[in-house]
């Protein structure tokens, strides 16, 4: 199997209800970083399910079958691009969760929208700065 296709197979694996490619789970990826970078505008409930995506991705890094394909090296790298924006951004803001979940999950953006922000304040007793 070629990387696209054995990459698609894996996101159906892991639950995804779409077999995103390699370049449309990144192209999420960065779109979702670029939202929060100017204050993500939906609620919590939005924000959690798009960050899934990360955690997609997550299982694509772990992923020996996918880790064998030249291709590999190339995904790994735009994807170290994007964590190292996102994990910038929210190092700057509250810790919502614990040290036992994942990096990207631990932590909200610092700013959002007054949905997100109302949602962090009611839900976690956290204060976002409102765009």
């Amino acid at each position: 199997m070629n990387f696209a296709d054995e990459f698609e197979k894996l996101m159906t694996d892991t639950g995804r209800r779409h077999a995103d490619s390699p370049n449309e789970i990144v192209a999420a990826g960065e779109a979702f970083v670029a939202e929060c970078t100017e204050g993500y505008g939906w609620g919590i409930y939005e924000y959690r399910n798009e960050l899934g995506v990360r955690s997609a991705i997550d299982s694509a890094l772990r992923s020996p079958a996918l880790a064998s394909h030249p291709e590999f090296r190339g995904f790994e790298a735009r994807v170290a691009e994007i964590d190292a924006r996102f994990a910038a951004l929210v190092t700057a803001g509250p810790e919502v969760e614990g040290p036992d979940r994942p990096w990207w999950i631990r932590r909200l953006p610092p700013t959002g929208g007054e949905e997100l922000a109302g949602d962090a304040k009611r839900l976690y007793g956290a204060e976002l700065t409102v765009v």
